[in-house]
């Protein structure tokens, strides 16, 4: 803590120390964007912004407070890459997707909005991340995405669960079903009875109270 009240205060050195002790935890959050060559000079660059944003009379550590910084700066850092040829995929993909829900009442895969679109299926998931709206709380501070269970450790995992089961129940499992089984929409509207306007209002609040959580951990 005395390293970063000094690295706040402008010492140079401090924050070098600083930089040099969480760089493996940038590498570490680097991996989720392995097709952007540049990801881990944007996470440094998040790590400075965590390091002269921390606050520790919020009662946060201060890893769990930069992680979600750190991602920010990596995700905005990717969305730049995306030129008109990008947008230009996107919306045809997105066309796709209206055109099948009408149609025939159900989301279209990834693969099958990657083929429509004319590119990969691992660059039409990209795509569809990087398009995602960027939250902010109240403060007007980014919020990042959800914590993914697959790079991050098993206390990670344990937090993800521990935050779930406190969560109001169908905050709870609106979150599992998307983002753990990976449940479209549309079919878990289907599957509750609700309309899917009720699902996107209610997973944009779960992800929020949950980063929130998150962030106090």
């Amino acid at each position: 803590m005395e390293d970063i009240r000094k690295a706040r205060a402008g010492n140079e050195k401090a924050l070098a120390r600083l930089m040099r002790r969480h760089a493996p935890l940038v590498q570490m959050l680097a991996k989720r964007f392995e097709e952007m060559q540049d990801a881990f000079q944007a996470g440094c660059v998040g790590l400075m912004k965590a390091i002269r944003g921390f606050d520790e009379e919020k009662g946060c550590a201060f890893s769990t407070y930069a992680v979600p910084v750190i991602l920010g700066e990596m995700k905005k850092t990717r969305e730049k890459h995306f030129g008109w040829r990008r947008e230009k995929q996107l919306l045809s993909a997105n066309r796709y997707r209206d055109e099948m829900l009408k149609q025939y009442g159900r989301e279209p895969t990834i693969s099958e909005m990657a083929e429509k679109a004319g590119i990969k299926p691992a660059e039409m998931a990209l795509l569809l991340e990087c398009a995602k709206p960027v939250c902010y709380d109240e403060d007007g501070k980014m919020l990042s995405a959800l914590p993914d269970p697959v790079w991050d450790s098993w206390q990670t995992r344990f937090f993800i669960r521990d935050i779930l089961d406190r969560m109001p129940g169908e905050y709870s499992y609106v979150l599992k079903r998307r983002y753990v089984y990976h449940e479209s929409q549309a079919s878990l509207a289907g599957k509750m009875h609700v309309h899917q306007s009720w699902i996107s209002r209610t997973e944009k609040k779960a992800r929020l109270m949950f980063i929130s959580a998150w962030q106090c951990t």
